[in-house]
C-alpha cells in the first residue's frame, strides 16, 4: 500500500504517535521515528534542514507503529519560510507537545487522530520517548543568526563606542546590549507561538516563560555568551 495521507501538524509541528509503554518492549524492537520527513525533501537540506530533520525524534516500534505510520503517511507539510523554520527549531527544542496524536491501528485500519491524555503528554515530555537533536547544531545556527543581524541603522553610535572603547567593562556592557537586541530580532518571529504554547502547557514550565530568555539559554552559559561579544566585535569591525 502506497502512503497517501499528509501528516497533520499543530503550530507547524507534526503530531506525535500516541506513545507506547516501552517497559514491556525489548530495546531491540524499538527505533527512532523522525517527525520531519522525508529526509530526501530539499526543505530538509540546506542551512536549517538538517537541524529540523533531527529536531523531533520519537521512540517507536520498528515493525509496529513505526512501519504502519510510513505505510499510511507521506510526511508533514514542512516549514518553508525562514520564520517558519525558526519557529519549528525553537518549539521542538523547548519540547513542544501538540494536543493530539496519531493512533496507529494496524495496516488495514485508517489511523485515528485522538486527543492525548495527560499521562500520554507526560510520557511524550519524558526525553526517553521524545528527544531533540544536537544542542550544538541549534546553538551554532542561532549564534550565526544573532551575529549577522544588521544593527547599524538603529545603534550606530553604540556600535562605534563598542568598537573603540578601551574600557573592557564598558565594552562588555555595550556588547550585551547589542547581543540582546540582535537576539530579540532573531527570535521575534517565533515569540508569539512560544508564549502561547507556554501558556497552554504545550511547553513544560521548567523552561522560561519569555522566548528570548529561552533562546539565551540555547546560546549557552554566561561564560559561553561572553565569547559572543568578541565574535560580534569581529563581525562589526569587518
Amino acid at each position: 500500500m502506497a502512503a497517501e495521507l499528509e501528516t497533520p501538524t499543530e503550530r507547524g509541528i507534526p503530531l506525535p504517535l500516541v506513545p507506547i509503554d516501552q517497559v514491556a518492549i525489548p530495546e531491540s524492537e524499538l527505533n527512532w521515528h523522525h517527525h520531519f520527513h522525508p529526509r530526501t525533501d530539499p526543505l530538509l537540506n540546506g542551512e536549517e534542514g538538517p537541524i529540523i530533520r533531527a529536531s523531533r525524534l520519537q521512540r517507536a516500534i520498528t515493525y509496529g507503529n513505526h512501519t504502519e505510520y510510513h505505510q499510511w503517511f507521506t510526511g508533514p507539510e514542512l516549514p518553508k519560510t525562514p520564520e517558519e523554520k525558526l519557529a519549528a527549531i525553537i518549539l521542538t527544542r523547548a519540547g513542544y507537545i501538540p494536543a493530539h496524536g496519531i493512533l496507529m491501528r494496524g495496516t488495514r485500519r485508517t489511523p485515528k487522530i485522538v486527543a492525548l491524555t495527560q499521562r500520554q503528554r507526560w510520557l511524550l515530555m519524558d526525553q526517553t520517548q521524545v528527544r531533540s537533536g544536537s544542542i550544538g547544531l541549534t546553538r551554532e545556527y542561532l549564534k550565526e543568526k544573532v551575529l549577522t543581524q544588521d544593527l547599524s541603522n538603529t545603534h550606530e553610535h553604540l556600535i562605534e563606542e563598542f568598537l573603540e572603547t578601551p574600557d573592557l567593562d564598558n565594552r562588555h556592557r555595550i556588547g550585551r546590549l547589542l547581543l540582546g537586541e540582535s537576539l530579540h530580532r532573531v527570535i521575534s518571529p517565533a515569540a508569539t507561538e512560544y508564549l502561547n504554547a507556554w501558556r497552554s502547557n504545550r511547553i513544560s514550565h521548567h523552561y522560561p516563560r519569555k522566548p528570548q530568555r529561552f533562546a539565551r539559554e540555547i546560546l549557552g552559559s554566561p561564560e559561553q555568551r561572553v565569547t559572543l561579544i568578541d565574535d560580534l566585535a569581529t563581525r562589526l569591525a569587518a
